[in-house]
């Protein structure tokens, strides 16, 4: 067994400094080889502490969660996306394709690249760029191989789905496995199917060859340009999920009629972008409040998902009171300011720690004024409990004169009990109020399950 120890190394040294030769430490191979296994262990050990900090879809959002959008809108990087006035899609699911969280329409950021997020924390970009990603309050998802480790330091982890490259099929596919190839565009696609979409508008899938022999984009581009010839490969990844929107009754819409992808229906002019606005319905402003950092926290992951299913929120910072349910009382307060703020709006207010984990149709074009949940004890706990009790958790309210003013009444009983300190929930002095509110015949009211 041959003997290794550190005298050559500190010999070589004192040859080269001129001083001695310090202390003999003997390492004999079987040293070398733990020391080696030592290291490789750890470095097996990151790996799955990294895996172990990824964050997956399906635990975000349910399967089938886009079943009910009317509409979802995809948005690659071809230079099309110049052309589209994107203000419209207010309302829209909005998906985007790697840069396209930089846009403000988007909730959901889709690519299987992780060498894109490596160079957005190099700054590759630029720092504009690297400050959006870490700000943006969408859902960032990766299409990535599995045991993948996707976060990077400081950052608050992405959203995985596991990429099956062989062995399944589009149809088998679910929120935790798609079958995709390395095309983030294509990965958006099938994302959008898996989650159920029926009716898919394409933005910015041009993928001309006329662009050869360079790639070309709407926005500033990549680091590394892979030549134009990818297109081809990438045209012909199209046909799947073409094909399976033929078999299932999906509409998927081309909106650049000059695209060279021939897979889909194709728009016959950019004019006809405009026609979507009408397949958008009309969307409650969601709102919210926190009084310190960790309803803070709870305030932003429901916004997140909230944006995911193409909703608009707003949240309110409220001076903490010091106690539970004299913060609660708060909540009139900050839903008469919402409706101030948002007069042509109709409000939904949602408290913090809700998670929208389905796409909410019941607010869709909604006629109705006011709408809470209630609960009928008797049938949910065998007649444990008798009441039927208001739940003020989500409410729904359209602005005008008639909710407006039972707000208002709401907001002055709770101010009167914040005054007092007295410990009652706020949503007892809206069911005390309800009990006894005569809506005008012309209003209209509904309540809706809890």
């Amino acid at each position: 067994m041959k003997i290794v120890t550190t005298q050559d190394v500190l010999r070589k040294q004192a040859e080269v400094s001129g001083t001695t030769p310090g202390k003999i430490i003997v390492l004999t191979t079987q040293d070398l080889h733990h020391t080696a296994e030592v290291k490789r262990n750890f470095s097996e050990v990151q790996q799955l502490v990294r895996v172990s900090n990824n964050k997956y879809l399906k635990d975000l959002v349910g399967e089938k969660c886009l079943a009910d959008a009317p509409v979802v809108v995809i948005i690659a990087g071809g230079p099309s996306v110049n052309e589209v006035d994107l203000d419209i899609l207010e309302g829209a699911v909005v998906i985007g394709v790697n840069r396209g969280f930089e846009l403000d329409c988007t909730g959901i950021n889709v690519s299987v690249d992780l060498h894109f997020k490596k160079w957005i924390f190099e700054k590759r970009y630029g720092q504009d760029v690297l400050e959006r990603w870490l700000t943006w309050d969408g859902v960032k998802v990766f299409n990535v191989l599995p045991n993948t480790p996707v976060p990077e330091n400081g950052e608050d982890p992405p959203y995985c789905v596991d990429r099956i490259t062989d062995g399944l099929t589009l149809e088998e596919s679910t929120l935790s496995q798609i079958a995709t190839s390395s095309n983030s565009g294509q990965a958006a696609i099938h994302l959008a199917l898996v989650a159920g979409a029926k009716n898919i508008h394409l933005i910015g899938f041009d993928m001309n060859p006329d662009n050869a022999p360079l790639q070309d984009w709407y926005h500033s581009g990549h680091p590394e340009n892979q030549g134009g010839h990818v297109y081809t490969r990438m045209r012909e990844l199209m046909n799947v999920p073409a094909q399976y929107a033929r078999n299932n009754d999906v509409r998927i819409i081309n909106h650049n009629p000059n695209s060279a992808v021939t897979a889909f229906e194709r728009a016959k002019s950019f004019d006809e972008w405009a026609e979507i606005k009408k397949e958008i319905p009309k969307r409650p402003i969601v709102i919210s409040y926190y009084t310190d950092e960790f309803y803070a926290q709870h305030c932003l992951e429901m916004s997140q998902t909230a944006h995911f299913f193409g909703l608009t929120t707003h949240l309110y910072e409220m001076d903490s009171l010091d106690d539970w349910e004299l913060n609660c009382l708060q909540k009139p307060l900050v839903i008469a300011q919402a409706m101030e703020d948002f007069p042509d709006d109709p409000i939904l207010f949602v408290d913090s720690d809700a998670r929208f984990r389905m796409y909410p149709s019941l607010f869709d074009n909604q006629k109705g004024h006011f709408g809470y949940c209630k609960f009928n004890w008797p049938e949910i706990t065998n007649g444990a409990r008798e009441d039927i009790e208001v739940s003020s958790a989500v409410l729904y309210l359209k602005n005008v004169a008639a909710t407006r003013n039972l707000v208002s009444l709401w907001k002055d009983a709770c101010e009167r009990n914040i005054r007092d300190k007295a410990k009652v929930w706020d949503q007892k002095v809206l069911q005390k109020i309800l009990s006894g509110y005569k809506w005008p015949a012309k209003d209209k009211t509904l309540s809706f399950a809890g």
